[in-house]
């Protein structure tokens, strides 16, 4: 079955990845990475691990949810090259080794919706103290995969009029700001419809010198066109199957939504991203978490013009491993659904339960995150609710008299009985 919302997916998930490692390939005592494009000099700052100092955008407001942690961006190639982009000669140079690495350093991000109270982005940029007091240009740019096939089209021909149209164009711009002592902003963008957006942040261009446009950072966010309400136990037993339910609010029932929900483990769930790049198409590869995922710029195991919903969840197994996680999806037409996730075979552990609904030509529309345990009762939980009463503990001291409980599980119950905690999550 064919899915934009599938394939929009894909696409935000990779341009997620670009985003993150554009922005990361200079090193720490290097100054920029510079890329000229038919003498057109673009430059960007260098990007650290640093959460105050590393010229990173961090997303706030809105529902906080977390991120792979950590997510690191490994860079293994040259460090300058001179290349053909269709008619567009290109260079590309940066002061770095043939090695380098970097963490993205926030371990949440925000998720909006389109609702009043809900679609306020805070946008928090945390500059290197180089760039204190200077003017810089912040821009929201609406993204989809038109905007980026047309700028695509025109660097083959040499043309970057609409790069200039992003800015020109952005859906809310804010020309004239100025970063604090620190090199650091704060700005927050009211009233966003639902979309895909990307946050620029460009050095005033008042300032330029050997640039035409210098880019200290971008991030992308996402305004959902729906709330919902995502309904999934805290924990299972052993081969329990989790039961979810996902109902949009105040969306149309005759339409048609495709339903998804990942269960990835813990302690996996970060992402390894390592480049390796010859200066050529051809030489361009990428892995996440030692799985590749592109070669020669081109989506492994995944036809980009016709991607197929089983292609995308083997390739999600692929990526977290089907010892460590599954992956469920249906298409219904109906706001709200339930889906069954079988956990036959997975250990006993913490897992994140990652909840997403897709709308044919419009991607991502509702998405919801929660904690889930897959943990056996207590053989003296006899309620199965994860709770020790009164009676349960009574039951485990006469057994412990009798020589029949250790010692050690008695102090456990008595703990639990004592604390009210839900034991899985000890």
């Amino acid at each position: 079955m064919r899915s934009k919302g599938l394939k929009a997916f894909c696409y935000t998930f990779i341009v997620t990845l670009l985003l993150i490692g554009l922005g990361s390939i200079a090193v720490a005592d290097s100054d920029e990475v510079n890329i000229t494009i038919n003498d057109a000099s673009i430059g960007f700052a260098n990007h650290t691990s640093s959460d105050t100092e590393g010229n990173w955008i961090a997303v706030k407001g809105g529902e906080e949810f977390r991120l792979p942690h950590p997510i690191s961006f490994t860079y293994q190639g040259i460090n300058a090259t001179d290349f053909d982009y269709g008619s567009a000669p290109i260079n590309i140079t940066m002061d770095a080794d043939d090695d380098y690495a970097v963490t993205y350093p926030f371990a949440n991000h925000s998720m909006f919706t389109d609702i009043p109270g809900q679609n306020d982005v805070e946008l928090e940029f945390y500059g290197s103290d180089m760039f204190a007091y200077d003017d810089v240009e912040l821009y929201i740019i609406s993204v989809n995969r038109g905007v980026i096939n047309e700028i695509n089209q025109n660097l083959k021909e040499a043309d970057l009029a609409s790069i200039n149209d992003l800015t020109e164009n952005a859906y809310k711009k804010y020309p004239n700001e100025q970063l604090d002592g620190n090199g650091d902003l704060e700005i927050t963008c009211n009233d966003l419809q639902a979309g895909d957006y990307m946050a620029l942040m460009l050095l005033n261009t008042s300032q330029m010198q050997k640039y035409d446009a210098f880019i200290l950072s971008a991030t992308g966010f996402e305004v959902l066109e729906y709330d919902s309400v995502i309904t999934a136990p805290q924990a299972v037993d052993l081969d329990e199957n989790i039961n979810v339910d996902v109902r949009l609010l105040n969306a149309a029932n005759d339409t048609s939504y495709t339903y998804g929900a990942v269960l990835v483990k813990d302690s996996v769930y970060k992402a390894d991203i390592e480049m390796q790049c010859n200066g050529s198409k051809e030489g361009t590869n990428l892995t996440v978490n030692e799985i590749p995922l592109i070669q020669g710029c081109d989506l492994l195991g995944i036809d980009s013009s016709n991607i197929e919903r089983n292609d995308v969840q083997n390739k999600i197994i692929e990526l977290i491993g089907p010892d460590n996680g599954t992956i469920i999806m249906k298409t219904v037409e109906a706001n709200q659904t339930s889906l069954s996730i079988t956990t036959t075979d997975l250990p006993e552990d913490k897992y994140i339960l990652l909840t997403g609904v897709y709308k044919s030509g419009e991607g991502l529309v509702a998405f919801g995150q929660q904690d889930v345990f897959i943990a056996p009762y207590n053989p003296y939980d006899f309620n199965e609710n994860y709770i020790i009463n009164i009676v349960e503990i009574s039951t485990a001291a006469f057994d412990f008299i009798r020589g029949e409980l250790p010692i050690r599980d008695i102090s456990e119950l008595v703990y639990y009985f004592l604390s009210g905690d839900e034991y899985y999550s000890l």
